[in-house]
C-alpha cells in the first residue's frame, strides 16, 4: 500500500527514501528550502518505519528511557513520506497511521516506535514491527495477532490483521502479548462470535 506523498517539495517518490541513508543529490533537491543538505543527510526516521506521534504534540519524555512519558496519548504508524517545512531546518514527515488515513507531522513530535512497558513483558514492539498478541476475554482467553494504533490513559487501541479487520479500544497492558504459535492471525473476536 502506497501512502499519499504531502506537500510542493516532491521531486520524485526515491525522496521519501531519505533518512541515514539519504544520498547528497537526493539532499539536495531540498537547497533553497530551509533545510540544509547536511540536516537531511542526518535524519534518524527513515521510510516504512513504525513511529510514535505525541498526539498532544508536547514532546514530554521519560528522562531513562527516552521514550514518550507514560501520559502522553501517542498514535502509531508508518513513515511514508518527508519534506520541509516552513523554518530553518525544519523537516515535516508524513505519517500513515491506518489504512488510507495519513498525518503529516513535525519531526520533534515523532519518535521511532519504542514503548517500555511493552518491552518489560516481552513484547518486541519497534521502527520495524507493531504488532501484539491480544487476549479477549469473552473469546475464552483467546489471542488474536493486531497491530498498534494508539495509545491514552494507559490503555491500547489495536486493529485486528485477520478477519472483519476491527478496531478494539480500551484493550489494556495486561491483555497485551507477544506474538507466539497459539495466537489466531487469520481471524478476529468478531469472525468467531
Amino acid at each position: 500500500q502506497e501512502c499519499i506523498l504531502h506537500g510542493p517539495l516532491w521531486a520524485a517518490r526515491g525522496v521519501a527514501a531519505m533518512g541515514a541513508g539519504a544520498s547528497i543529490t537526493e539532499a539536495m533537491e531540498f537547497v533553497g528550502s530551509g533545510v540544509s543538505p547536511a540536516h537531511v543527510l542526518t535524519a534518524k526516521l527513515q521510510y516504512d518505519t513504525f513511529v510514535s506521534i505525541d498526539e498532544e504534540r508536547v514532546g514530554r519524555k521519560d528522562r531513562m528511557t527516552k521514550a514518550f512519558a507514560q501520559d502522553v496519548t501517542l498514535k502509531f504508524g508508518r513513515v511514508c513520506g518527508m519534506c520541509a517545512a516552513i523554518g530553518h531546518n525544519a523537516i515535516e514527515y508524513t505519517i500513515q497511521v491506518e489504512d488510507g488515513n495519513s498525518e503529516v507531522v513535525r519531526r520533534r513530535f515523532l519518535q521511532p516506535l519504542n514503548l517500555p512497558e511493552l518491552t518489560k513483558r516481552g513484547i518486541n514492539v519497534g521502527p520495524k514491527y507493531r504488532e501484539v498478541a491480544v487476549e479477549v476475554e469473552w473469546q475464552g482467553g483467546a489471542k488474536f495477532l493486531a497491530e498498534l494504533l494508539r495509545r491514552e490513559k494507559g490503555m491500547y487501541e489495536v486493529k485486528f490483521k485477520g478477519g472483519k479487520r476491527e478496531v478494539l479500544s480500551g484493550v489494556p497492558l495486561v491483555h497485551l502479548h507477544p506474538v507466539d504459535e497459539d495466537t489466531r492471525v487469520d481471524s478476529s473476536p468478531e469472525t468467531l462470535a
